[in-house]
């Protein structure tokens, strides 16, 4: 016997499915709230940012164009700015507050045990009673957790992340652009047009420049704020690459102590490419996939300087390079020089904002019971009618 044939419903039929569909959603998320599921929040600081934004004003350099969030508290009021990209300094009006970011909470994993390392968690601040605090897991219980030249150690070996990890966690530190070139050619065999570096002929290099000289640690939320400053070590590269027939790019890492990390591509056509410093190794992946990496026993001694060799005709377009942050302790911090060991429950967290965050390293115990947990973020919440508690630093 043949089946009749299943017809498209008419598009009236689609959007009536899609309004029940919503509809639907917001009626769960509410019953979510009441039953304790789900718990609406607000972002009052800055200790997670870039990733999670307090108060804050937009404020765009008019030497490049950079667009940054300054933090409400941190706006200088006699001082100029301090563009984090150009590193110009300039005066302006700053735009209206807008309040801080409103996200849902997830406390269904806390009956799972489903929390992570990288995980951003939502808690009960140990050393500040009433005070929700929003931070990153570093440590997991039963580790021994450590710093060394910015990195994380875990059991006194330092800990590598993962591809999908690195591109969750990386901090944005230039995008090349017309209005701001940090990329200087050797000769005339590269020229920047239509946002992308293009190389025709013999090989020549392009090498990465920062304003400053230097990447630092330093983000441009943090106008006021007293905080040492670090040289960023461990840097990467991601750019779209367009190869013609023959051509080939190089992607180079030289180190202060001579060493040079070097990776070609000469597949024509274009491909997605990272080219990643961090964690003390070297990783290259085309199109999401890691196709070569190198461990290094050692940090780097000194920041790595970034090059690209071309030969043939090549084009680079969406030139980005980002950082991996520099985890440190504080004159402030109450931190042992052996490092600490966590107990069965407890976790090691940090914020995202390093220079300023108060967390795992400043805190008597160092440790964050597991009891005082509230959930995860799930994602930026929308519904302005329902109540929401803030999570400070």
């Amino acid at each position: 016997m043949q089946h009749p044939l299943r017809t498209k419903p008419p598009a009236a039929y689609g959007w009536l499915r899609t309004i029940v569909v919503v509809a639907i959603a917001l009626l769960a998320s509410e019953s979510f709230v009441v039953l304790g599921i789900v718990k609406p929040l607000r972002i009052e600081g800055s200790s997670m940012a870039p990733t999670l934004l307090g108060p804050h004003v937009k404020v765009v350099c008019p030497h490049c164009d950079h667009r940054f969030a300054v933090a409400a508290d941190q706006v200088p009021e006699f001082r100029p700015y301090v563009c984090p990209d150009c590193r110009e300094k300039f005066h302006a009006t700053p735009t209206e507050v807008k309040l801080g970011q409103r996200m849902w909470v997830n406390r269904i994993c806390l009956a799972t045990g489903d929390i992570g390392r990288w995980d951003v968690v939502v808690f009960r601040c140990p050393e500040r009673a009433g005070t929700l605090c929003i931070k990153r897991v570093l440590g997991l219980p039963g580790e021994h957790v450590d710093f060394s030249s910015g990195d994380l150690l875990i059991n006194g070996q330092v800990l590598r992340k993962s591809l999908k990890e690195q591109m969750r966690l990386r901090q944005l530190v230039h995008r090349e652009r017309e209005e701001l070139a940090a990329w200087h050619a050797d000769d005339d065999g590269w020229h920047f047009a239509d946002n992308a570096w293009q190389h025709g002929g013999e090989a020549t290099r392009l090498a990465f420049q920062p304003a400053g000289g230097t990447v630092t640690d330093d983000l441009g939320i943090n106008q006021t704020a007293t905080r040492p400053t670090y040289a960023a070590l461990d840097l990467m590269v991601t750019t779209n690459v367009h190869l013609a027939p023959g051509a080939t790019v190089e992607f180079v890492a030289q180190l202060a102590d001579g060493r040079v990390l070097t990776q070609t591509i000469d597949r024509p056509g274009e491909t997605q490419v990272v080219w990643s410093l961090f964690d003390r190794q070297a990783l290259l992946a085309v199109d999401g996939r890691v196709v070569w990496r190198e461990p290094s026993a050692s940090a780097w001694p000194d920041q790595p300087r970034l090059a690209v060799v071309a030969t043939g005709i090549v084009k680079l377009g969406e030139l980005q390079v980002w950082r991996d942050a520099y985890y440190h302790t504080r004159p402030v911090d109450r931190w042992p020089l052996a490092g600490v060991t966590l107990g069965p429950g407890g976790l090691f967290v940090v914020g995202d904002n390093v220079a300023i965050s108060e967390d795992s390293r400043t805190w008597a115990s160092h440790a964050l019971r597991q009891e005082l947990l509230i959930g995860v973020p799930l994602g930026e919440l929308r519904d302005s009618r329902l109540d929401s508690p803030a999570a400070s630093e």
